[in-house]
């Protein structure tokens, strides 16, 4: 074996291929945007857009091609007015989820067979103001940037 060689695992990635598809990147985007940020990262959203794309940009170039010629920055923004509804709805949907108890959500090993399944999507939010808050500040954002 040469001594440059690594044996031992220098990285970890975990890949979701749950929801994959060839689809704009938007659909990620704004998944993850409108399911994470609040208010302040929202209001940054300009910066965290230019940043994806710069990101994006520097991979296509590392593999040999111009961003510029295949997704333009001008086409993200075009897809986000397009797409980022999906995102939208996801967030509403999680959002519910994302900000209950551990102890408040139902755990699919406890499910009863003959158990109603509008009992297990439904949580006990402790702080449905946070929860309204971001939903009101994700509206407002996708109004401001598709309409």
């Amino acid at each position: 074996m040469r001594n440059d060689v690594k044996t031992s695992p220098t990285k970890v990635a975990i890949l979701d291929w749950q929801m994959s598809s060839l689809r704009s990147p938007v659909f990620d985007i704004s998944y993850l945007v409108y399911s994470t940020g609040s208010g302040v990262e929202l209001e940054k959203f300009d910066e965290l857009l230019e940043f994806y794309y710069d990101s994006f940009s520097n991979f296509l170039k590392e593999l040999g091609s111009n961003a510029e010629e295949i997704f333009p920055y001008s086409s993200l923004k075009e897809h986000w007015r397009k797409y980022a509804l999906f995102g939208l709805l996801m967030a509403i949907l999680c959002l519910p989820i994302i900000l209950c108890d551990k102890e408040d959500v139902v755990a699919f090993e406890d499910l009863k067979e003959d158990q109603n399944f509008s009992e297990m999507i439904t949580f006990n939010v402790k702080e449905k103001d946070l929860c309204y808050q971001r939903i009101k500040n994700i509206v407002s954002h996708y109004i401001k940037y598709t309409l």
